[in-house]
């Protein structure tokens, strides 16, 4: 019995990964400076929840690592700081990585992807980039 419980779990996590990944490319764009609420908005979308709080706040609450082996589809990936405007300096910037070495984004209000190498080196001058799962909830 628990083996078939851990089956459908395994199974959920997936249809949910898939959803957040999906949800990248079909949620639209929040608008200049608005990155971690169309982050929040494709988690709700894809039906994972609603999580509020700017890039820095998530990177603080839910971005653990910088080891880049250990980066997964569907975690976000932050910086609490970044120098290219003056809100970027108090609230950070924040994507989801969706696998293959991508990040998907909302940049000036433009929903963009990026290798996550660029990514990392565009915004990792001011600060070390981190990613973990948004919310605590492990999508894989």
């Amino acid at each position: 019995c628990y083996s078939l419980l851990e089956n459908c779990v395994e199974e959920w996590l997936r249809t949910i990964l898939r959803a957040v990944i999906s949800a990248t490319y079909s949620t639209g764009s929040t608008g200049a400076g608005y990155c971690a609420a169309w982050v929040s908005n494709v988690f709700a979308n894809a039906g994972v929840g609603s999580f509020g709080g700017n890039a820095c706040d998530m990177y603080w609450s839910y971005c653990s690592s910088s080891d880049k082996s250990s980066i997964k589809p569907g975690m976000i990936i932050a910086v609490p700081t970044e120098p290219y405007s003056a809100a970027a300096r108090l609230y950070g910037h924040i994507g989801i990585y969706v696998g293959n070495n991508t990040v998907r984004h909302c940049l000036s209000g433009v929903i963009t992807t990026q290798s996550l190498d660029s990514w990392i080196s565009q915004f990792g001058v001011s600060a070390t980039p981190r990613w973990g799962w948004l919310g605590g909830v492990a999508l894989a």
